[in-house]
């Protein structure tokens, strides 16, 4: 089992939520937003200097649907080149 973390520019959220339902039907994730922090395209904390803020998807995932994600996560940035998104990938995730 595999966990997944997607963080984002906000405004990548729907492309985002509607490639996690691509990927299999009925894809638990949870998302929260805002998200505020620094990231390699600048700071985004919600504020009058930084007005943007992000959105983070959390899942756990079988390793078999992973190369589906990493698709998805290239197909968006290529789409929107500006827009910070990144994904990570924590392998060993158990359910207790």
């Amino acid at each position: 089992m595999l966990r997944i973390e997607i963080i984002g520019d906000a405004t990548l959220e729907e492309e985002v939520r509607k490639g996690l339902g691509r990927i299999r039907k009925g894809l638990g994730h949870s998302s929260i937003y805002p998200v505020s922090g620094q990231g390699v395209k600048g700071g985004r904390f919600g504020t009058n200097v930084w007005p943007e803020e992000n959105t983070l998807f959390l899942m756990y995932l079988p390793e078999e649907d992973l190369e589906k994600v990493q698709l998805l996560i290239s197909t968006i940035r290529s789409q929107y080149p500006h827009n910070g998104l990144a994904a990570f990938v924590l392998p060993g995730a158990q359910e207790i």
